[in-house]
């Protein structure tokens, strides 16, 4: 574990309780995002640091800010989408975090948040709901429609991990489903675009399998930024075959939500099947020659089967969701 982001996520955690101290006094809406409140908040232990602070807050931003008075440090950085977020650098002794501020509605239904204790329970702040953040994490891996703009290893590698212990945790229920549709119709209008809910699937899905080639020479994640992540790690060292297993999951189950009303339900049979199955031969052979059939590699399945077994359960989900085989 890297000590110089441990003392950002620190940091993070200082002024994010400011901030909501503030916020309560102004009668603002702030609501905790992103990676950091996924770790220090909703997790019932943080797997990773995170070292930037992800916010909505209705108010004026720049008030807000002002809150942090003179031993704070307080920088805007140039934004794109000015209407739509500011972005601030903030610099407290030898310490820089990233703040960045979404000004939009972040659902046109619904509250998806509530309050919860942050970090070792030393304040309680608004933070998005389990369904709300793995759906923005869903939505963000989809590069090339709604999704980050470019794609950075470091930031895919962070998305795919908080998705992955997310899973692990609340799994994917109905309300993950209707979030994903309101955070897609939400960036096509910041984006200025008009992707459907079934390209922005496709194009997660695109991405992970691109990020998880077996082969680290055309994997869009190589064992090198994996090494790099495993600075963040607070659980162990994470391996390329871990990876595969996560990315793979993921472009399985967001190809599941495509089935709608019983997505649910094709998230459990695939989850299922990966726990039981990935030791019988008989459906381990099915998988292969299916897969075989969609054009993939004899290298890349036999090295999966020899290596990471249930990930290729889930790279045959991945290409052959329940209900559509």
């Amino acid at each position: 574990m890297n000590r110089e982001f441990a003392k950002r996520q620190a940091q993070v955690l200082e002024v994010l309780e400011i901030l909501v101290r503030e916020a309560s006094a102004r009668k603002e809406t702030l609501v905790f995002l992103g990676g950091s409140a996924i770790q220090t908040a909703v997790l019932k232990e943080p797997k990773r640091l995170s070292v930037d602070l992800d916010i909505h807050y209705s108010g004026d931003t720049a008030k807000l800010l002002g809150a942090l008075g003179g031993d704070y440090k307080v920088d805007k950085r140039q934004s794109k989408g000015a209407d739509m977020f500011d972005h601030y650098s903030i610099v407290h002794g030898d310490v820089q975090v990233k703040v960045d501020i979404a000004k939009f509605k972040l659902a046109e239904h619904g509250k998806p948040w509530g309050s919860r204790a942050v970090g070792e329970a030393k304040f309680r702040a608004n933070v998005a709901s389990p369904d709300y953040l793995l759906a923005s994490k869903l939505a963000t891996l989809a590069i090339g429609t709604v999704g980050r703009r470019q794609f950075s290893p470091m930031d895919f590698l962070k998305d795919v991990f908080d998705a992955n212990f997310l899973l692990d945790e609340f799994g994917a229920t109905l309300g993950t489903l209707d979030c994903f549709g309101q955070i897609c119709e939400i960036q096509n209008r910041i984006n200025k675009t008009s992707f459907a809910e079934a390209q922005i699937i496709e194009s997660a899905v695109k991405a992970l399998l691109e990020s998880a080639n077996t082969d680290d020479s055309k994997a869009t994640i190589k064992s090198a930024d994996l090494g790099n992540f495993n600075q963040y790690s607070l659980g162990g060292i994470i391996k390329k075959t871990d990876y595969w297993a996560m990315a793979y999951r993921l472009a399985a189950y967001a190809h599941a939500i495509t089935f709608k009303g019983r997505a649910v339900e094709a998230v459990k049979e695939i989850e299922k099947n990966a726990n039981e199955k990935y030791a019988d031969k008989d459906f381990v052979a099915m998988c292969e020659q299916k897969l075989a059939a969609k054009g993939i590699g004899a290298k890349q399945l036999h090295e999966l089967k020899i290596l990471a077994p249930k990930a290729l359960v889930y790279f045959y989900y991945a290409h052959y969701p329940p209900g559509a085989i």
